[in-house]
């Protein structure tokens, strides 16, 4: 094969329509006419030209996918941040409009986090919120997503699930963070998170959403923290 076939084959019009079709139309032109040296330089240098246009276009979009991406994740634990969570969110209420699917979404806070930080330093505490983010990631398939909205609390989304199906899964979530202690070297910290549930379908609109997670973990805050000052009085 020529060289300027070469440099035409390689290139990728999906990327670039327009690079794509002056290559189809320079191969065609192959066909029909003989090409004479200095036509065929004026070819080489015009497809080399696209090729390598073709190649800043691609990285181009690469580095746009990539600024995306950090865009929706959360620098410390690699989930998604309160950005990409809510975009998230989005798509998937929307899916469930058109679809008439439900699920569960599950408000997560750390209880007593700051005395972790307070004991043992901010650094450590970033390591304890990692290790929190990683047992949540471990636990959702593909269709799901866990998100670090800010500090300690984080948010889970599970898609397609009745709500008790979805209860029942975030509730065994919250068991593991519960039972799966944080260890540092020597140190060894239990940490408890409390889950706010709330189920959404077709109709759910997502700041109501919110609003019913969040307020369901704030009431299972507070029904703990009774529990302990009562239990403190026996």
């Amino acid at each position: 094969m020529s060289s300027p076939l070469a440099i035409a084959y390689e290139l990728t019009p999906e990327l670039n329509p327009f690079v794509g079709e002056m290559a189809n139309r320079l191969l065609r032109s192959f066909q029909v006419s003989p090409l004479d040296p200095d036509r065929l330089a004026m070819i080489e240098k015009i497809l080399a030209f696209a090729a390598t246009a073709e190649q800043q276009l691609t990285e181009q979009q690469e580095r746009i996918t990539q600024l995306e991406r950090l865009s929706l994740t959360d620098e410390l634990t690699n989930l998604a941040n309160r950005r990409g969570f809510h975009e998230f969110l989005r798509r998937t209420l929307a899916a469930a409009r058109r679809h008439g699917e439900t699920g569960v979404m599950a408000y997560v806070d750390v209880n007593e986090f700051k005395s972790v930080n307070d004991a043992h330093g901010h650094d450590l505490g970033d390591e304890a919120l990692r290790h929190i983010a990683r047992l949540l990631d471990q636990n959702m398939r593909l269709s799901d997503v866990a998100a670090r909205l800010h500090g300690d609390e984080f948010a889970v989304l599970l898609t397609r699930v009745t709500p008790a199906q979805g209860a029942i899964r975030a509730r065994q979530i919250q068991r593991l963070l519960n039972e799966t202690p944080f260890v540092s070297g020597r140190l060894t910290l239990p940490l408890r998170a409390s889950f706010g549930i709330a189920a959404y379908g077709p109709e759910t609109e997502s700041a109501d959403l919110l609003r019913r997670a969040d307020r369901a973990m704030y009431e299972e805050k507070r029904v703990r923290d009774d529990f302990a000052r009562l239990a403190a009085l026996i």
